[in-house]
């Protein structure tokens, strides 16, 4: 096979790497809801197959230097979580019918790697991942009705993990990772606690045509000075608009708890979507090739007044008129790898948008997520999307567009 010839030869532009593992792990009751749902035992396991690709030779950009050369990979999991057993409700109501579970999640996700410890043999550093997981056995009000965790077929999957592993030939490495696992659909759909799970596993990866030189995580400045990189610091504008979707957790309340069973809407799973949008403009302060920080003023509208307050005053809670407008203060940091930006950001409301009398009450809220810049005007146009939240619990998604003023950009 061609292909696999040029895998392995020594000119090849990626050290290819594939990689198996095995994992056990505790599902993590992270409310209490959580708490009175999951019953028993929490023990889980799961399987994955991760193809990653590091850069060698003369393919190793700026960035990769930067970043300790990250392997960057395309993978499939498979958490099972059905032995989890979940409180069975109302069983007088379905005579003979199994509890529920939260079933497996097989997810197709994006991971990068980043060693902090490489030498001739160990290499050992952490991980971030996102995809996309697919549920075997989602909420239904008949058939599932007390897997609140999983309220639609698809979810997104956060991961955070480290590893250690230990080079026992050219070719092969064994090691272990423990991982935090998140899965939510973002209030997109009702019910929607999310799974938490601390999963500890082995793996074995196999390098298809390993890099002979070893690179260390550290050397950063050792090569930025090696090739006369200079670096002028400076501060830009970066302004963005969001799209910011979600169903309506009191609604979810009502047909849940204000309904007669016989109710053709009782305990449904479907809402209706309620947008959202927002607006940032912050102060940026460029201080390296990698990373950017600042603190912006953000404009939330949410025409959702009305519909809170029609449903919250349907299950017998007395809420006035809320108006749709929101200001928060939100300070942004930000890791640039080539066109990719890893970004945060920790906001605190200064006038919160209308609330929800189940919403977490906290003015404190953290984004996470990603941005791709488009190679247009010096990749100064970005899109992205984030994970709002506050504690651990997700508000929504923002979809983003996004430009930075005055920012300058280097070469990659």
């Amino acid at each position: 096979m061609p292909a696999l010839v040029f895998a392995q030869s020594d000119s090849a532009r990626y050290a290819m790497k594939v990689d198996a593992s095995f994992m056990t792990g505790y599902t993590v009751p992270h409310s209490a809801a959580a708490s009175r749902i999951l019953t028993g035992n929490k023990i889980l396991t799961g399987y994955s197959m991760n193809l990653s690709w590091q850069a060698k030779g003369d393919s190793v950009s700026l960035s990769d230097d930067m970043f300790g050369r990250p392997a960057l990979g395309i993978g499939v999991d498979f958490m099972d979580y059905s032995n989890v057993p979940l409180h069975h409700k109302d069983p007088e109501d379905f005579p003979g019918r199994e509890p529920s579970n939260m079933g497996r999640m097989i997810t197709i996700l994006a991971s990068a790697k980043r060693p902090l410890v490489n030498n001739r043999s160990v290499d050992a550093g952490f991980y971030v991942s996102q995809g996309i997981g697919f549920c075997t056995s989602p909420y239904d009000r008949l058939t599932n009705p007390e897997n609140y965790f999983v309220g639609a077929r698809a979810a997104l999957l956060v991961g955070l993990g480290f590893y250690g592993d230990l080079k026992i030939g050219r070719h092969w490495t064994v090691g272990l990772s423990t991982v935090l696992h998140h899965y939510s659909n973002g209030r997109f759909r009702h019910p929607n606690l999310g799974i938490n799970s601390v999963d500890a596993g082995i793996h074995a990866t196999y390098t298809l045509n390993p890099d002979t030189v070893i690179h260390g995580p550290y050397e950063w400045q050792r090569i930025k000075k090696g090739r006369n990189l200079k670096f002028n610091k400076h501060w830009y504008v970066d302004a963005s608009v969001s799209l910011m979707p979600r169903a309506l957790v009191s609604e979810h309340y009502y047909y849940w708890s204000a309904t007669p069973k016989d109710h053709p809407k009782h305990r449904t799973g479907r809402y209706k979507l309620h947008h959202s949008i927002a607006t940032d403009i912050a102060l940026m302060y460029r201080y390296g090739h990698k990373f950017a920080s600042g603190l912006g003023l953000e404009y939330v509208y949410a025409p959702i007044g009305d519909d809170v307050q029609h449903w919250e005053n349907m299950r017998g809670i007395d809420t006035p008129y809320q108006d749709p407008h929101g200001i928060s203060i939100v300070g942004h940091h930000e890791a640039m790898y080539k066109n990719i930006g890893i970004h945060v950001g920790f906001g605190y409301y200064l006038k919160h948008e209308p609330q929800q009398y189940d919403d977490p009450q906290s003015s404190v809220f953290e984004t996470a997520g990603l941005r791709y810049y488009l190679p247009l005007d010096h990749r100064r146009f970005y899109i992205g999307y984030n994970i709002r939240a506050r504690g651990i619990t997700a508000d929504c998604f923002q979809f983003t567009l996004g430009y930075q003023f005055g920012k300058k950009n280097f070469k990659q």
